[in-house]
């Protein structure tokens, strides 16, 4: 129980019982008895005990790469670019008992699942579902009818109210769903998405929702206004930072000027994002998303790049260094891990076979450990 809960339910009691004394010392009875609850609310524990509370405990599978069970993320990118029907697809794999999605393993404990979309009308969104159905075979078919459940046309348009909460929690509970797909997060913020304050209010409402009804709860969600050849980073999440930070994982999905579409693992709690490949996928005529290669990112976004720079990757770090300090300083390469690594320009060991590769070329200077800068060129 938490200390508002334990503080509320005291109160209940305090309304409605009489001790038969004077108010003023009723009160001070009650806030006596609460601080000695609060003193006892024990929010700690030696790492020894959590060590044996978890191992004791069933184990938190993977629904899928970066996805753990119970987790709240988002799928994200520019208009059109196939995120709706990328968790479709995932969706109803998951419906179907299938054990892969795009060649990665699909662990998921239930097949229930709920797609709640608020932007998109019954119509369309069905017919598309009925040609991505035919991807399946008959008993597949059979399963996802069970199991894939979807929104009509009486959901809430905007989920902002307690009454829409509301709405949303008893059709997952009535439904019994354990995956939960909601299109899309804008339509749950009450407020501007870039203020912190109503960003955090609307994540935390959100997490309340997953953590109460033990759900995985997948968020589709738009992305700045971005150029469409423009390496896909936190960065470019739609919003107040915070939306990033209480996710659990972020998936961005693309499609450049060339018409290449592509999925990227922008961020992870519970998996190793520091990669900058992504994953080319087409869509066939039942909307069914296959993928057909991988690849590095800024392959796909720069196929004709200057041929002046034989790698885009050294390029990359050319120019870092020339934007944070000039061509007469030198600096830390902590500095270029926090601008191009973190940001997920180019990887870690991109960065370092690069620096190595940019001295040996003498277009960088390392004149001591760990330090860089541009070399002069006459």
């Amino acid at each position: 129980m938490t200390e508002n809960s334990v503080k509320k339910s005291d109160e209940v009691a305090y309304n409605n019982v009489s001790l038969g004394i004077e108010p003023e010392c009723e009160k001070a009875i009650f806030e006596t008895e609460y601080k000695k609850k609060k003193e006892k609310l024990n929010v700690t524990c030696s790492l020894a005990e959590m060590f044996n509370r978890v191992k004791n405990e069933p184990k938190i599978p993977m629904l899928y790469p970066a996805i753990k069970e119970g987790s709240v993320g988002l799928i994200y990118g520019v208009a059109k670019t196939g995120k709706t029907i990328f968790c479709e697809n995932l969706g109803m794999s998951i419906a179907a008992g299938r054990k892969e999605f795009l060649g990665k393993e699909i662990n998921s404990s239930s097949k229930k699942v709920l797609f709640i979309s608020m932007e998109e009308a019954y119509q369309g969104r069905t017919e598309r579902n009925m040609k991505q159905f035919e991807s399946f075979n008959d008993e597949e078919k059979e399963s996802v009818l069970a199991n894939y459940i979807v929104a009509n046309e009486n959901v809430p348009k905007i989920i902002t109210s307690n009454e829409d909460w509301n709405i949303v929690e008893n059709a997952i509970v009535e439904n019994e769903a354990k995956i939960v797909f909601m299109d899309s997060l804008t339509r749950m913020v009450d407020g501007q998405i870039e203020n912190a304050d109503i960003a955090r209010f609307t994540m935390l409402k959100i997490r309340e929702l997953a953590d109460k009804l033990k759900i995985t709860l997948i968020m589709i969600h738009h992305s700045t206004k971005m150029n469409e050849d423009q390496p896909m980073t936190l960065q470019n999440v739609a919003g107040s930072r915070v939306i990033s930070q209480e996710a659990d994982f972020i998936i961005g999905i693309n499609k450049t000027s060339s018409n290449v579409r592509y999925s990227k693992l922008v961020a992870a709690r519970y998996a190793n994002d520091n990669n900058s490949t992504v994953e080319k996928f087409e869509l066939d005529e039942n909307l069914w998303v296959n993928v057909n290669g991988n690849a590095e990112e800024h392959q796909i976004l720069n196929p004709t790049f200057d041929k002046r720079r034989s790698d885009h990757s050294l390029g990359l770090i050319l120019d870092k260094l020339k934007e944070l300090n000039g061509e007469n300083e030198l600096i830390d390469a902590k500095l270029l891990t926090e601008s191009l690594v973190i940001n997920k320009m180019i990887s870690e060991p991109t960065l370092y076979a690069n620096l190595k590769k940019g001295t040996a070329l003498g277009r960088i200077i390392n004149p001591e450990k760990g330090k860089y800068g541009l070399a002069v060129i006459n």
